[in-house]
């Protein structure tokens, strides 16, 4: 048990207080967010809501956009960058997902774990860190019963299970960027840091350009704005520029060489 030091006046025995000395009394005991109970349900219902997930991602082939994510892959390797663009109007992503498509592909032929499974994988993971996310930015609350239900509900959330595990959907990166990025903002942290990752969730998918509104207002002063759009900008031209340089080239081209 931690124990906090209090002074005391000694006293003689004619009753002049003498120097000061310290005895040892209990500290306060911090107040839990959350039950025990409560703490194990919620990680016993992200552990199974993760391993089903896991199941999905491995057992099953998953949607027409898995396959689709594979297709792009193979198009921008004979097509480059704006050739892919032309031929499919359905490659409505940033570019810098040609990075993660070809992680994915360096994947699969390094393991004996298909593409698909690859694919679905960072969802599954980033649904585990927007939960965390969550369950700290609603500590405060936590106290309240419908909110640890609420926290409990998105653990095991049905359309999370189908959409990482099955879909094969980016979305959820995407979401566990932005949201870090409000949580750091929430918390007075780093401005440069937390811009950085609303770059990095405008390089999965440009959705997040409707929160810049709210962002911006949200901010303390001027001097954090521009920290934190300053890094999301710089984020997002570092992960394009390849292409933005090197657009017309495809990627079996010897001059497409330095960045594939």
């Amino acid at each position: 048990m931690h124990v906090r030091q209090m002074p005391v006046a000694k006293m003689k025995p004619s009753g002049a207080p003498n120097r000061a000395t310290t005895v040892a009394l209990p500290a306060a005991s911090p107040v839990s967010d959350v039950s025990r109970g409560w703490k194990i349900a919620i990680v016993a219902a992200a552990t199974c809501a993760l391993v089903v997930k896991l199941f999905l991602a491995l057992k099953t082939i998953g949607t027409n956009d898995v396959t689709t994510f594979h297709h792009f892959l193979v198009w921008w390797r004979y097509l480059g960058t704006v050739g892919l663009y032309r031929a499919d109007s359905g490659f409505n992503h940033p570019p810098s997902m040609l990075y993660v498509l070809r992680l994915f592909g360096w994947l699969e032929s390094s393991t004996s774990l298909p593409f698909a499974f690859w694919l679905r994988v960072p969802a599954i993971l980033a649904d585990a860190g927007s939960l965390w996310i969550v369950w700290q930015l609603l500590r405060p609350r936590l106290q309240e019963r419908q909110i640890r239900w609420a926290v409990l509900l998105l653990a095991i959330a049905p359309p999370l299970i189908l959409i990482s595990g099955f879909h094969g959907n980016t979305d959820p990166v995407m979401i566990l960027f932005l949201l870090w990025s409000i949580y750091l903002i929430e918390k007075g942290k780093s401005a440069c840091v937390s811009g950085a990752l609303f770059g990095c969730a405008l390089c999965i998918k440009v959705v997040p350009v409707i929160a810049i509104p709210a962002v911006f207002l949200y901010q303390r002063n001027w001097r954090t704005r521009v920290q934190y759009f300053a890094a999301a900008a710089a984020v997002v031209l570092i992960s394009w520029s390849p292409f933005i340089f090197h657009l017309n080239y495809a990627q079996n081209d010897p001059r497409s060489a330095w960045f594939v």
